[in-house]
């Protein structure tokens, strides 16, 4: 039995309370093999039996359960869905969170949020309930309504990763890592002797209120039982007495709701194993096992660590997998870039990973792509790309089109005792859609996942209040500082992970679309013929102060540019209008004014013109909030003139964030009237 195969297939299912069905099915499948009658019962329990043969024999009940936390629609609201968690949810690590929709033909979401532009500092210490949050799939009202009927089920989404050399990180191990063990246990007992009749339960309900467990334990009246669960493990903001040490070995529960001489006799087996246990003292808070609820039957409790329990990724012993796809795997077609649609071209440079200061990743690969169409090239000392690119009219470094290659994410600071990362921000980001997120790290992809105690441990006053960002951490499965710097140092970059992928109608999700889309425009201009000259420049850390932008600006020297960048869309139900500042699949944005830059007014008539005469449609800010490179550029030498050609996105500096596909093709569309705009006045 390949066991990482069977945790990571099970883990991959959408199975929360109350909609088992699918974990249901494979457990049956798999149980059948090992047991001699496996049964569903009417809850959706799955019930595997082993006789011993022996008349009268004892009955002993090992149970598992097979739900996951989740989340129910229960209504729509300008095409967003309205829902309400299946189990403990934490709040706090929900906004730009990705969930599975679970229709007949499962759909992506992800949890909207506000950008932090259009936040105050106070906004992003408080965390938003449930109640007030909403799910973005990317649908019209009209069509949330027809394919997302009211009920329908969501969970989060993902499998299983190895997380260092000995855990693995992934949803639903809270408790499908047990149901695994179950299996191997049977397994190994397959051609053994029995001494009892021996039932295995995936019970069902378990995060809502044990239904499964009750119901299946009153129709097997065992004489014993164990619950084998997960438990907390060990974290750097979790109380250490509450907590315990993953790879230490199993946890016994002891407790008024666990049978005395079964936890005894349990440590007796372990010795005689030699195997490393650890105990759990259960004050009577937690449910007790099935036993002790259906048929008055002895009962012991045998969890393992986990840590981060119901966020959305748990620990465990390792397994298959991998966080996010390998980088330049997605894009088809001549590497050239000649014929590559927009939306493939995006999917390759949004897997890209280039935080500011540490771009090359994506320097390099559009330096491959435009060295065929370029006249000349160069990187200056800052790492902006460089490109001349010759026309059918002469006008030196008259125009300048730019876009920056750098995303926000994070950098190590410091490795705790315990193998922790220590990290702060690079760029703007809410540190409320870091929680719980996975990472990789530097050039290696070394997979991590941004911490968190489980809510069990949480307060409720905690619950109400983000953390600052100095008490988080990343753990990357390191037993101790000496490994993690085996694999990380400090001022090692990381980057949010998400698969570039199309979304609801028409749109398009992505970590870094900000600003992989004008990095992409660009690509696709040079390889055109154009009526003039111009100069291509791929700016670095326009994230961090538009740094790139000022050195390029200056060397360049051009009298006229265009930015192509990204711009804050925040339409989401109870935003009021001007606050949304502009919404995706409405044209690209043509700029007046932001929070760095007055706009040259005639270069913004004549976008604006283009776009109407063409039937572009187009739209402009209702609030102004953010910046971009143009601030810096407009300063350089003896002032530049400047235009911004912005897509509206949904959930900046996220690591999911929402674009529209036709705005980036109207973008493109745009931007190539405007070049031959400049040059009819040459």
């Amino acid at each position: 039995m390949d066991h990482d195969a069977i945790l990571s297939r099970l883990c991959g299912l959408g199975a929360p309370s109350g909609f088992e069905g699918p974990a249901s099915r494979a457990a049956a499948e798999l149980l059948r093999p090992l047991a001699d009658e496996v049964t569903v019962d009417r809850m959706g329990s799955v019930l595997a039996l082993r006789r011993c043969g022996r008349e009268g024999a004892k009955r002993l009940l090992l149970d598992a359960h097979l739900d996951e936390i989740g989340f129910v629609v229960t209504g729509h609201e300008e095409g967003y869905l309205k829902f309400a968690p299946l189990g403990g949810v934490d709040p706090r690590m929900l906004p730009d969170r990705e969930l599975t929709v679970l229709t007949d033909s499962p759909l992506a979401g992800v949890v909207a949020c506000l950008p932090p532009h259009v936040q105050t500092r106070e906004d992003m210490d408080k965390s938003i309930p449930i109640r007030e949050l909403c799910l973005d799939v990317g649908l019209s009202q009209e069509e949330a309504e027809r394919r997302v009927p009211v009920g329908t089920p969501a969970v989060f989404r993902g499998g299983c990763f190895p997380l260092g050399q000995e855990l693995i990180c992934g949803k639903s191990l809270d408790d499908r890592a047990c149901f695994a063990a179950l299996l191997g246990a049977l397994e190994l007992l397959k051609d053994r002797r029995l001494d009892v009749d021996l039932y295995v339960l995936g019970s069902v309900c378990e995060e809502v209120d044990s239904t499964g467990a009750v119901t299946a334990a009153y129709g097997v009246v065992p004489d014993l039982c164990a619950a084998v669960d997960v438990t907390h493990g060990d974290s750097p903001d979790a109380p250490k007495e509450k907590t315990f040490p993953l790879g230490k070995g199993p946890v016994i529960g002891v407790g008024p709701n666990c049978t005395r001489w079964m936890e005894q006799r349990m440590r007796r087996k372990a010795e005689e194993l030699g195997m490393a246990v650890q105990t759990e003292v259960m004050a009577g808070h937690c449910p007790g096992p099935p036993g002790e609820r259906g048929g008055g039957g002895h009962g012991g409790a045998l969890p393992a660590p986990a840590v981060y329990a119901h966020p959305h990724r748990g620990h465990q012993p390792p397994g298959p997998g991998g966080p996010g796809p390998a980088a330049g795997r997605l894009c088809g077609g001549d590497r050239r870039g000649g014929g590559v649609p927009m939306k493939e071209l995006l999917k390759t440079l949004c897997a890209l990973n280039g935080v500011s200061g540490d771009e090359d990743q994506v320097r390099e690969f559009l330096a491959e792509r435009a060295r065929p169409w370029a006249r000349s090239m160069k990187v200056d000392p800052l790492g902006n790309l460089i490109v001349w690119k010759k026309g059918a009219r002469a006008a030196g470094d008259r125009l300048m089109l730019c876009a920056h290659m750098d995303e926000v994410g994070l950098i190590v600071t410091h490795v705790t005792e315990e193998g922790f990362l220590k990290f702060d921000f690079v760029g703007g980001v809410d540190r409320r859609v870091a929680i719980g997120k996975p990472v990789v790290l530097g050039p290696d992809r070394v997979p991590g996942v941004v911490g968190i105690k489980a809510i069990h441990l949480v307060s409720r006053d905690e619950e109400k209040k983000v953390p600052k960002t100095d008490a988080f951490y990343l753990d990357i499965g390191a037993r101790d500082r000496e490994e993690a710097l085996s694999r990380v140092e400090p001022g090692t970059y990381g980057f949010f992970v998400c698969t570039p992928e199309e979304f609801g109608e028409g749109l398009f999700k992505a970590k870094a679309i900000d600003d992989r889309v004008g990095c992409a425009v660009l690509l696709k201009l040079l390889e055109e013929d154009l009526p003039m000259d111009v100069v291509f420049v791929f700016t670095a850390q326009e994230e961090v102060g538009t740094r790139g932008a000022f050195g390029a600006a200056f060397s360049v020297a051009p009298e006229t540019a265009l930015v192509l960048e990204t711009t804050t869309a925040a339409d989401l139900p109870g935003v009021e209008g001007h606050r949304r500042v502009c919404a995706p699949g409405r044209g690209p944005v043509i700029s007046y004014m932001d929070g760095g830059t007055i706009y040259d007014r005639g270069l913004f008539e004549d976008l604006r013109r283009l776009a109407e005469d063409n039937g572009i449609p187009w739209q402009t800010k209702e609030y102004i909030a953010g910046g971009n490179d143009a601030r810096t550029i407009q300063r350089s030498r003896a002032g530049v003139r400047v235009a911004a050609l912005s897509a509206a996105v949904r959930y900046l500096h996220a690591p999911a964030s929402v674009g529209s596909l036709a705005d980036f093709e109207d973008m493109l569309a745009l931007t190539r009237l405007f070049v031959a705009d400049q040059a009819a006045r040459l």
